[in-house]
């Protein structure tokens, strides 16, 4: 969630804590799902860390919380978008990283599209070599039931990956189609 709070403020600016919900609430949940009071946490880490600074700002008697991004955060999330996916879901990983695609120079993008491919190409590989263990297995028939569904699991996985990886591959850093 840092580095999805750092390209927020490294594209769009300074925000509030209640501003960068909004952009949680208004697209970005599609792909990770953030509370308030995880924004919070992970806003006063990042804050810890100097990645970002924090300036209250008076606004008719109230005082508003505007975050920004420092010069260490902006580097913090130019080496996660330029490194491999380290997410624990590749999905989840990817998609955060082409959500902030855009903000990258092409020779960039196209290294961040490939690391992309790379964990998927991998994790797939991964799913395919369960398929002989899972077909091959016997299976007493009190949960043959069972392990149908798990092998449908299993099938959802492949074929999810195998669409990921066929999407990644013809993305092209030139894509600049507009809406």
């Amino acid at each position: 969630m840092s580095n999805v709070i750092l390209g927020l403020l490294f594209v769009v600016g300074p925000q509030t804590i209640y501003s960068l919900n909004k952009f949680f609430e208004a697209g970005i949940s599609l792909f990770y799902a953030a509370s308030l009071g995880a924004l919070r946490q992970a806003l006063q880490r990042l804050l810890a860390d100097g990645h970002v600074t924090v300036d209250e700002q008076h606004d008719g008697g109230r005082v508003k919380k505007m975050y920004s991004i420092t010069s260490a955060g902006r580097d913090a999330f130019l080496e996660w978008m330029r490194g491999p996916l380290t997410e624990r879901d590749a999905e989840v990983g990817a998609l955060s990283k082409l959500y902030f695609l855009g903000a990258l120079g092409a020779p960039d993008r196209q290294a961040t599209l490939e690391t992309i491919r790379q964990r998927i190409a991998r994790d797939e590989a991964a799913l395919q070599a369960i398929v002989p263990l899972v077909d091959g297995a016997e299976v007493p028939e009190e949960f043959r039931r069972i392990a149908h569904y798990q092998r449908l699991t299993l099938e959802y996985g492949l074929r999810s990956h195998a669409f990921a990886r066929e999407f990644f591959a013809v993305l092209d850093v030139d894509d600049t189609a507009a809406p």
